[in-house]
């Protein structure tokens, strides 16, 4: 995954969780257990980034090697 398209998508998880938890803590009550919508948010961001990274570089050794 292209490293501006891997930051875009990091991006709309952590605007995703933070609208996530105001929901969840304005309409429903639940301030308390709403942060661990932060936690999986953390989790999602990491895994997005290392396959993201991981994928982009297999990419680019390919194509290296093709050259």
């Amino acid at each position: 995954m292209d490293p501006k398209l891997r930051g875009i998508v990091t991006c709309i998880i952590s605007m995703v969780a933070v609208v996530v938890f105001l929901i969840l803590g304005i309409f429903f009550g639940l301030w308390n257990p709403g942060w661990m919508v932060f936690v999986v948010s953390g989790i999602a961001i990491a895994i997005v980034s290392m396959l993201g990274k991981y994928t982009y570089e297999k990419k680019n050794e390919t194509n290296n090697k093709d050259e």
